[in-house]
């Protein structure tokens, strides 16, 4: 039996890994200040997006397919939670 990593090429643990990995940074966050995370959830998502960037980066570089499909659906998800923030 051959392992193969391509089997884990999935839509959804992309999308899995790019909701959850700036919403666990989000959450760090708010455990250690949360006040001062209250005031600036969206510039905090902002920067949780950097951690889907490089996850994006890594998997889109090493010829996966269909992973960086799913986090780049959910960046698209965490930047319209952005803009309706920033406009409220």
């Amino acid at each position: 039996m051959e392992f193969s990593i391509k089997k884990y090429d999935k839509f959804w643990i992309g999308l899995l890994s790019g909701i959850a990995v700036p919403a666990l940074f989000l959450l760090i966050m708010f455990w250690q200040e949360k006040m001062f995370a209250m005031m600036l959830v969206s510039s905090l998502l902002r920067i949780g997006l950097v951690f889907n960037l490089a996850i994006f980066l890594l998997t889109f570089y090493t010829n996966f397919d269909n992973i960086p499909k799913g986090i780049l659906y959910a960046t698209i998800f965490y930047a319209l939670i952005i803009i309706i923030l920033y406009f409220t």
